[in-house]
């Protein structure tokens, strides 16, 4: 007997399933949404603007306004304190990528105003390159973003002088970078708060050692002074003074180290009460 067997041969059908992955990348945001609280120190390299007339330049931001500062030395903290060394005014903010913001100024600096658009690009979340323009001048150079951190604010010693006294106070300056302060002596204006026997004007001193570096024997008779020195207030939180008042108020940036401030009655024969107060700008 013969036995026949058939074979049938069906194909086998290996379906490779092919997944494409796909690499998603997320660009790094570093542009900050707000400049509020923040310091840029501008370092130019190339030109010049009005933002950046010295260089390095502090810029100083608030929620309602900016004000600026000359960190290169090339102004005394008594040019400051008269404005040249100095401006401020408002501005407006917008991050137009996750590394680039654009500042839109209105400053007024030495008696000169105007607008000016400095344009940040980040190369990382503290820092990069910025080109300023203003009109046709333009500068360009790296600049260095730095909160505000928290800490002491403010020191304040309520004194009575005798005739011909002074009232001094020490305070340091730590860290490694240069700190913004207002340093205040503060004599009729003390009177809206109840004191009955202010001295009737104010002049203040303030000493690096035994040098003197700023004297101020009336805070506003300097507009653009005094009105660095009204937006330094509120970015402190300092009570305002009246216009020409008979107080005194310096604005610097000093360095790390050591101070003393000496406050006197205008009047050698004048007694009464005086208040010398230091606030920590930034």
């Amino acid at each position: 007997m013969t036995i026949s067997r058939s074979f049938q041969l069906r194909p086998v059908y290996i379906v490779l399933l092919c997944f494409a992955v796909a690499a998603v990348g997320h660009a790094q945001s570093l542009a900050p949404s707000s400049l509020s609280g923040q310091e840029i120190i501008l370092t130019e390299t190339t030109g010049s603007a009005p933002l950046v007339w010295a260089s390095p330049t502090s810029i100083a931001f608030t929620a309602s306004g900016f004000s600026t500062l000359d960190l290169s030395g090339t102004t005394t903290i008594a040019d400051q304190a008269n404005g040249s060394g100095g401006g401020f005014g408002t501005y407006a903010y917008t991050a137009t990528s996750g590394t680039v913001g654009q500042v839109v100024c209105q400053y007024q600096n030495s008696g000169n105003a105007g607008n000016e658009t400095v344009t940040l690009t980040f190369t990382t979340a503290v820092g990069g390159t910025f080109k300023a323009t203003q009109g046709s001048g333009t500068a360009t150079g790296t600049f260095s973003l730095t909160p505000n951190t928290s800490g002491l604010v403010n020191l304040s010693n309520l004194v009575q002088l005798a005739a011909g006294g002074t009232a001094t106070m020490g305070f340091v300056v730590g860290g490694t970078v240069p700190r913004k302060v207002i340093i205040r002596a503060i004599g009729p204006t003390l009177a809206t708060f109840g004191v009955s026997n202010p001295v009737s004007n104010a002049t203040l001193s303030l000493y690096q050692g035994s040098a003197p570096i700023a004297i101020n024997g009336g805070w506003g008779g300097s507009s653009v002074a005094a009105a660095a020195l009204v937006a330094a207030f509120a970015q402190t939180g300092a009570f305002s003074l009246p216009a020409n008042s008979g107080d005194s108020a310096i604005l610097a940036t000093l360095q790390p180290g050591a101070y003393t401030t000496s406050a006197a009655a205008g009047n050698t024969d004048d007694a009464g009460t005086i208040l010398v107060e230091v606030y920590f700008v930034q």
